[in-house]
């Protein structure tokens, strides 16, 4: 078996993503070769050769991605990087059926599927950060919805790791709505409701994934405790 095929069918078994240190225990127990003493640098060669996320990329098969940067935190296979499954109102229509009216407006809930995002998704396995609730559709794929603390659009935030949290649909309208808030010091749920059973609890963090707390702060101070700039 091929080095690929190692690191390949490691991360397979890590449900898609892992840390190096979790591919290289994976490795060593399931491992037929014997190991040879430089075995983890040619596992993390084998990796930045074959993902556009590293300088050392070759340009043949990008295979690889990693959220933190290559060479640290996370990797994980790009094959299970699959955008999550859009929310429709809507089914078929007969021509019999009228309508409803369609009012435009305007919030700064914006859900983008980006690539970063289909990344930090994966790195969370769609499972909520606050609840660690995963949902699960019929067709057995899995939905999240990825929140930038500090909103995109008239708040400018930025569409980076640091300022993106995994939710359930649930918690991310609570946190788009100033409901919910995560206490940048201890990071504790914060909620409008003292009886919420998720009052005073940490939210789940990975360890490879860091949250600003600028955008905390903003998110509480502007968002949770209203203090909008007129």
């Amino acid at each position: 078996m091929t080095w690929l095929k190692e690191v390949i069918n490691a991360l397979k078994a890590l449900g898609g993503t892992g840390s190096y240190s979790d591919i290289y225990d994976y490795i060593q127990k399931h491992s037929t070769r014997k190991l040879p003493p430089s075995w983890k640098a040619i596992i993390r060669a084998t990796i930045e050769r074959n993902s556009s996320d590293s300088k050392a990329f070759e340009r043949k098969r990008d295979l690889f991605y990693s959220v933190g940067g290559i060479g640290r935190g996370v990797c994980g296979l790009r094959e299970k990087l699959t955008p999550t499954p859009s929310a429709e109102d809507l089914g078929d229509v007969k021509d019999n059926t009228r309508l409803p009216e369609r009012v435009k407006t305007e919030i700064y809930r914006v859900l983008r599927d980006t690539n970063l995002t289909k990344k930090i998704k994966q790195l969370y396995k769609n499972r909520c950060q606050i609840c660690r609730t995963v949902i699960k559709l019929k067709d057995g794929q899995e939905y999240s919805e990825a929140h930038h603390i500090k909103p995109l659009g008239k708040h400018n935030g930025p569409d980076s790791a640091d300022n993106i949290i995994i939710l359930c649909p649930n918690h991310h309208v609570e946190f788009d709505y100033g409901v919910i808030a995560i206490d940048p010091e201890n990071l504790t749920v914060l909620h409008k409701d003292p009886n919420n059973p998720y009052v005073g609890k940490k939210i789940y963090i990975h360890s490879s994934h860091n949250l600003n707390k600028e955008y905390l702060r903003y998110h509480l101070d502007r968002i949770y405790n209203d203090n909008e700039e007129e």
